[in-house]
């Protein structure tokens, strides 16, 4: 593959944060746990509808114009315990809530501990080098494992594991030993081939694996523009 791992790299890294890719599970809902001084049912209700014109990149309410940003700050202000609305705000370089100041990786710790099963989080956090967690340390390689742990068919988590030699997830190992063969994917390449064998619509997987140099699904091979193309649904 022309570049090497490091365009290979760079390419996963670049991933949007914010997409809420099919393999995240629960959605775009609200995430939240009851905290010990709960919103008032008003400020849940403000808070959502603040989420719902972050979502669309922001505008007016009640008068004033508020930014992608500041509506998500806006949604922290209101209920602190919104998920969401932590890793909208990693995405976004993160922010200052109630006089606290959180840069990215601070977000994105907030998410999972307000929602430990939220996959992207633990993806977002993973490409911030990991973080603690209710007292407990992550590294990189950690995140991207807890992320598929919690949902196997997250694709781009696959490639991130891959790039950081494999490892093992729900007791299979997945190593490097194909390395060389997926462009410095390793063995998170692999499944990424894997995923597409369970639902070849993936389009994330698709690019991904073209990125990779191609490779071969149910029995077919697919060089790089190949998929390039499954991935944009030709």
């Amino acid at each position: 593959m022309a570049g090497g791992s490091k365009d290979l790299a760079a390419s996963v890294a670049d991933a949007a944060a914010t997409a809420e890719p099919k393999a995240q599970g629960p959605g775009e809902e609200a995430k939240a746990l009851v905290p010990s001084a709960s919103p008032s049912p008003a400020d849940v209700k403000e808070a959502e509808a603040f989420w719902d014109l972050g979502r669309k990149g922001g505008g007016e309410r009640n008068g004033q114009s508020y930014s992608k940003k500041a509506c998500f700050l806006k949604v922290l202000e209101l209920n602190e315990n919104y998920a969401n609305a932590w890793n909208s705000l990693g995405a976004c370089c993160g922010g200052t809530v109630k006089g606290q100041a959180y840069d990215a990786k601070a977000c994105y710790v907030k998410a999972v501990e307000v929602d430990e099963n939220y996959a992207l989080a633990w993806r977002n956090l993973g490409r911030r080098g990991g973080g603690t967690v209710k007292g407990q340390a992550y590294a990189e390689k950690a995140c991207y494992v807890k992320t598929l742990e919690l949902d196997e068919t997250y694709a781009l988590a696959w490639c991130n594991l891959g790039l950081k030699g494999g490892g093992a997830v729900k007791g299979q190992s997945y190593d490097a030993k194909d390395r060389g063969a997926w462009g410095g994917g390793g063995g998170g390449w692999v499944r990424a081939c894997q995923v597409l064998e369970l639902n070849e619509n993936d389009a994330d997987a698709w690019r991904k694996l073209g990125d990779a140099g191609g490779g071969t699904v149910r029995g077919t091979h697919y060089g790089p523009d190949d998929c390039k193309a499954k991935a944009q649904g030709k």
